[in-house]
């Protein structure tokens, strides 16, 4: 049983060798950096000691020519167990130093065991001081490992620019089939190898099509059939989640289905793509640049790629799903619009027409109720007379309805001519009309401001023409009428209201108030024809508002209206109602 002390900086490598140590009974002892090893070779005087070349504080070297200056630990035997930058001067060098014995990593633990066996079994001859040249070399060999240990993390600095760009690049990439070309392109770039297929699986998962190639001309790219993944290494692709390196291909899957002689020692990196719903590709490289193998770094690269282009994949057919849905609802929706527009043009057409038509034969009853009344009025009695007269009042009101519904088509139909408009002369021009209309009645206006509003003015004269219309009739029960307009703010819209003390009415029937010719009130009671409030609707729709209402019976009503948004110069957000 011999004391051994191991140096190496990374514990993993520690625990491997006196683990590997430790079953043939040996006392172990461990350092972390050579300055640690040689105190410890001082103090226990190990039989040998197994060191790193490339360690922090003091390297191997450092530490052994230190070692060998030390008459009292000069023959410590001392084996090298290190990677392999420059191997044949590193032996050279280590055996000017009386270390006799280099193990590079990786080793198999049968070759470690039978060296140290070896090293413990010599016998201790007179180690050689380390000359100046010594010095030199080892000056050199560091320098040199120490700018071969630069160029390699500026290449890995540079590869991991490279891996965060194309990162960048497939999340931002909304279609699918470009998404993947960029992948193979971007795979071959980075990791370096002279081709990259990749190809898509359908739905048998056999026939590998699209295919997409980087690194050959667009002629013969263009030749290649679809792929076979159902046989040899890409069948194993398939089978695993984990990338797939083979350094010296006996027969790479070509292009074309069959093996390539030009690629028979190829060699190989590939790696099966999927998402959460499954796989949906493979993509494999061909031939290291350099005549090099494909290194572990490359296979995690690879799978890193292939990680992000797996999301970027989901999210690019999500996406294509959205906007699909979206072209078919917007179809659909322009579809339905063009129809309800259509039919909204033959019902105002129809209403107008009507209208007209209705007219004519309306003139002539009228006329002739009147001819029979002038020219017989003495002869008819009271009862035809009474006919007469309903008559009159049948026409008039068939009159008044006509002009109603001819007013309503209008609006549908008529085009808005919006302007600024001062909303506080449009309500004071219409109170002065209504007061003049209603003298003799008492009547209390309470008026608060009004705003400057982008509207059509006529259309929305008649709009406050109706509802304070309304509001002076349905009131006419009150010996003191009061009528409320002004505005208040909601959810930072505009919405104005127009509020009555009259006979209110009950809410339960307000979904008719908005109808043509729908009534609340008998035309015993209160005269009109019911459209007043249709053709408000119909306006502040058209000004992509919307009107509703608060009242009680015997408790007066509350009218409250909003002008929309889409209007130039307004700040309200309610919608067309």
């Amino acid at each position: 049983m011999a004391k051994v002390l191991v140096a190496d900086d990374r514990p993993l490598n520690r625990q491997f060798l006196t683990t590997l140590l430790g079953y043939g009974g040996h006392l172990l002892l461990e350092a972390a950096d050579g300055a640690d090893a040689l105190a410890q070779v001082r103090s226990e005087h190990p039989d040998l000691v197994i060191a790193d070349v490339l360690m922090p504080v003091m390297d191997g070297y450092e530490f052994v020519r230190q070692l060998r200056n030390d008459p009292t630990v000069a023959g410590t035997t001392v084996i090298f167990f290190t990677a392999s930058y420059h191997e044949r001067e590193a032996r050279a060098l280590a055996e000017s130093c009386g270390v006799r014995h280099v193990l590079i990593k990786p080793a198999e633990p049968e070759q470690i065991l039978e060296v140290v066996d070896q090293a413990l079994s010599m016998a201790q001859n007179p180690v050689p001081t380390p000359t100046q040249q010594f010095e030199q070399e080892h000056l050199r060999l560091l320098t040199d490992k120490l700018s071969l240990s630069s160029n390699e993390l500026e290449a890995s600095n540079q590869r991991l620019a490279d891996l965060l760009e194309a990162g960048r690049m497939l999340a931002a990439e909304r279609d699918g089939e470009r998404m993947l070309a960029r992948l193979c392109h971007s795979a071959r770039e980075i990791i370096g190898a002279r081709l990259a297929f990749l190809g898509v699986l359908p739905a048998d998962k056999r026939l590998l099509h699209p295919l997409f190639v980087s690194g050959m001309d667009a002629k013969t790219s263009a030749a290649i059939g679809p792929i076979d993944a159902g046989d040899g290494i890409l069948a194993k692709l398939m089978e695993q989640s984990a990338p797939i390196c083979i350094q010296d291909l006996a027969s790479v899957p070509s292009p074309n289905g069959s093996s390539s002689p030009s690629l028979t020692t190829s060699s190989f990196l590939g790696i099966r793509l999927s998402t959460s719903t499954g796989i949906y590709g493979l993509i494999w490289l061909l031939e290291k640049f350099g005549g090099g193998e494909f290194s572990q770094a490359d296979e995690r690269v690879l799978a890193s790629l292939a990680a992000q282009a797996g999301v970027a994949y989901e999210n690019a057919q999500r996406y294509q799903e959205i906007q699909e849905y979206a072209a078919e609802l917007e179809r659909r929706v322009e579809a339905r619009t063009s129809e309800l527009r259509e039919a909204n043009k033959e019902l105002e057409a129809f209403n107008y027409s009507v209208a007209h038509d209705l007219r004519s034969p309306l003139r002539h009853i009228k006329g002739f109720a009147e001819l029979l009344s002038e020219d017989y009025g003495p002869e008819i009695g009271p009862k035809l007379q009474q006919y007469l007269g309903k008559i009159h009042l049948s026409a008039d009101r068939m009159g008044l309805l006509i002009d109603d519904l001819l007013r309503l088509s209008r609006i549908g139909r008529q085009d808005l001519r919006c302007q600024m408009t001062d909303l506080n002369l449009l309500v004071t021009e219409i109170k002065q009309e209504l007061e003049l209309e209603n003298n003799g009645r008492e009547i209390e206006w309470k008026v608060g401001p009004l705003p400057q509003i982008e509207c059509d003015p006529v259309l929305i004269k008649q709009v406050f023409v109706n509802l304070l219309s309304n509001a002076v009739k349905y009131s006419r029960p009150r010996p003191h009428a009061i009528i409320e307009v002004g505005t208040i703010k909601e959810n930072g819209s505009q919405i104005f209201f127009v509020r009555d003390n009259g006979v209110g009415f009950d809410l339960k029937y307000a979904t008719r108030l908005f109808g043509v010719f729908q009534r609340l009130h008998g035309p015993e009671e209160f005269e009109g024809t019911g459209a007043g409030l249709a053709i408000v609707h119909r306006i502040l729709g058209r000004h992509h508002g919307r009107i509703w209402a608060e009242a009680a019976v015997e408790k007066g009503a509350t009218f409250y209206f909003t002008l929309g948004s889409e209007l130039p110069g307004n700040n309200s957000s309610d919608q067309a109602a």
